[in-house]
C-alpha cells in the first residue's frame, strides 16, 4: 500500500469517529419514518381544509368581526387551537388585546364538551376595567360559537394553573353561552 490509500484510510476513520461521537451526544439526530407514522399519513379522514371563518373581537366599545382564512382540521381540538391563534393574532394586531400572549395547549375533556385553555400569561390587563375584561374574554367565545364549535364550559388557565384576576372570578369554568346578551351581528 502506498502513502496515499493510508491517508485516504486515515481520513475515513477520523471522519466516521467524528460523525459516531456526534451521534452518540445527539448533535446528530437521525430519525426515520416508521410504518405507522406512514399510515397514519395516509388515512383519507384526517386532511386538513382551507376555511373561511370570523374572528371576533372587543375594540372601542363594540364588536368587531374579522373575516380570516385558517387551516382547518378535523379534530375538535386543533378547531379550537387554530381559532385561539388567529384571535390572538387579531388581539395583537388591532392591539386590543393588550400584551402579547401565546396559547399553550388545548384540552377537550373525554365528554368533548369542557374545554381547558391556558396561555403563557394572563390575557387580562389588570388595569381594565371589568367591563372591558368581560367582553375581551366574551369575543374569544363569541368567535368559537360563529365557527360552529360547540362546548358546554371553558376553563382559563395561565401556565396550567387557574388564572387570577382581581375582578374575576376564574376557578370555575366558564359557561360557554357567555354572560353577555348583546348580539355580535347588532353591533
Amino acid at each position: 500500500m502506498n502513502k496515499y490509500t493510508y491517508l485516504i484510510i486515515s481520513f475515513t476513520a477520523f471522519f466516521l469517529g467524528l460523525i459516531t461521537i456526534a451521534f452518540q451526544q445527539q448533535w446528530i439526530i437521525l430519525r426515520l419514518p416508521t410504518r405507522a407514522a406512514a399510515a397514519h399519513t395516509l388515512v383519507p379522514g384526517n386532511t386538513t381544509k382551507k376555511k373561511p371563518v370570523i374572528i371576533i373581537g372587543w375594540h372601542a366599545n363594540k364588536w368587531t368581526r374579522e373575516p380570516k382564512d385558517l387551516l382547518w382540521p378535523t379534530d375538535k381540538s386543533e378547531q379550537i387551537k387554530q381559532l385561539v391563534y388567529g384571535w390572538l393574532e387579531l388581539a395583537h394586531n388591532e392591539q386590543f388585546g393588550g400584551k402579547q400572549i401565546s396559547l399553550q395547549s388545548i384540552i377537550i375533556c373525554q365528554n368533548g364538551l369542557d374545554a381547558y385553555i391556558s396561555f403563557d400569561q394572563a390575557p387580562l390587563e389588570k388595569e381594565w376595567s371589568i367591563y372591558r375584561k368581560w367582553h375581551h374574554l366574551e369575543s374569544m367565545i363569541k368567535t368559537l360559537k360563529e365557527n360552529g364549535i360547540s362546548l358546554r364550559s371553558i376553563t382559563w388557565l395561565v401556565n396550567h394553573q387557574p388564572l387570577i384576576d382581581p375582578h374575576l372570578d376564574f376557578s370555575q369554568a366558564w359557561p360557554f353561552e357567555g354572560f353577555l346578551d348583546s348580539d355580535v351581528r347588532s353591533s
